[in-house]
């Protein structure tokens, strides 16, 4: 392979890897499908995952003003300062790949999120990968340090992450 082919080919590799982020890219893939399916209502938002602040901010540009309220919960580190700012959002940082003490406080929170919401607005949930260890919400006999311990058993298993969601 010459220098030119291979610089030619790594720019192709390039390209096809920017092209599949783009693909996927949260904030653009909820804008297209909302600017094509309108929602007519006010709305409150729920998204939680990984993607939970793109989602959000997907969702924002093609219904700004209709979102009365929102709860946004994504991977510590992973927050949006800008997003954290606007006063009818909530937006929550939690434990991901395990769960921690702030995923129970996130499990809580969109509980009573849900609880408190209007039949005035239409519930628009956006979920992205990482919602399984997000959010939860425990029986009150099972203790976090027993989850925490049977999600790391889970997760060095080998089980396919549908597997592992199911247990």
């Amino acid at each position: 392979m010459t220098p030119a082919t291979r610089t030619a080919a790594r720019q192709l590799v390039y390209k096809l890897f920017r092209a599949g982020l783009a693909a996927v890219d949260g904030q653009r893939c909820v804008a297209d499908y909302l600017s094509r399916n309108p929602l007519h209502r006010p709305i409150s938002l729920v998204a939680v995952g990984k993607a939970a602040c793109a989602m959000t901010r997907g969702a924002m540009e093609v219904l700004d003003g209709q979102i009365v309220n929102g709860l946004v919960i994504t991977k510590t580190g992973h927050g949006d300062e800008q997003l954290a700012r606007l006063p009818r959002l909530r937006c929550i940082e939690s434990g991901h790949p395990l769960p921690n003490r702030d995923s129970l406080l996130a499990g809580d929170a969109l509980c009573q999120f849900l609880k408190t919401g209007s039949d005035a607005s239409e519930l628009l949930f956006l979920i992205s990968g990482g919602a399984s260890s997000l959010v939860e919400v425990l029986p009150e006999d099972l203790p976090l340090h027993q989850l925490l311990r049977a999600n790391q058993w889970l997760m060095g298993s080998g089980l396919p992450i549908g597997e592992i969601n199911r247990v």
